[in-house]
């Protein structure tokens, strides 16, 4: 087996493990005898310039603004959208209540119409019974 090609024992352990020196390392001094642009490039592979660390900076603080513009219209959206949402509710519940106390009425008429119809109902049967019945008498007294 290839001892330089070890299996972690567990998972969450790096793949290839770095010191905390080398974690922690700004620049190394560089040596007389290699060229300054070569020394730099051997000593730490890792290492940005710092212009580019200056344009990364630059970069994560535009995209931080981004985000942070980006936010504030989500957040004015969404506020927009909860009125928008509590109009409609008391938009729906006054409309609720208005036809509640509209079906009331109606049923109220119904109900009055219904009294009505009963009254005529018997107005007529008794009418009826005292025109009949006085017809029903005059006829049976004919007929004797």
């Amino acid at each position: 087996m290839d001892p330089f090609f070890k299996v972690p024992p567990s998972p969450g352990f790096p793949l290839f493990p770095v010191s905390p020196e080398r974690v922690n390392r700004q620049h190394l001094p560089q040596s007389p005898s290699l060229p300054s642009g070569l020394s730099t490039s051997l000593q730490d592979p890792f290492s940005i310039s710092p212009t580019k660390a200056s344009s990364d900076v630059q970069g994560k603080v535009a995209q931080f603004n981004n985000l942070s513009k980006e936010a504030i219209q989500r957040r004015k959206d969404n506020e927009a959208a909860l009125r928008r949402a509590v109009v409609g509710r008391e938009e729906a519940e006054s409309e609720t209540k208005r036809l509640k106390e509209e079906n009331k009425l109606l049923k109220k008429e119904i109900e009055e119409g219904r009294s009505r119809e009963r009254r005529v109902g018997e107005r007529v049967e008794s009418v009826m019974v005292r025109h009949f019945g006085y017809l029903y008498i005059l006829n049976s007294d004919s007929l004797t």
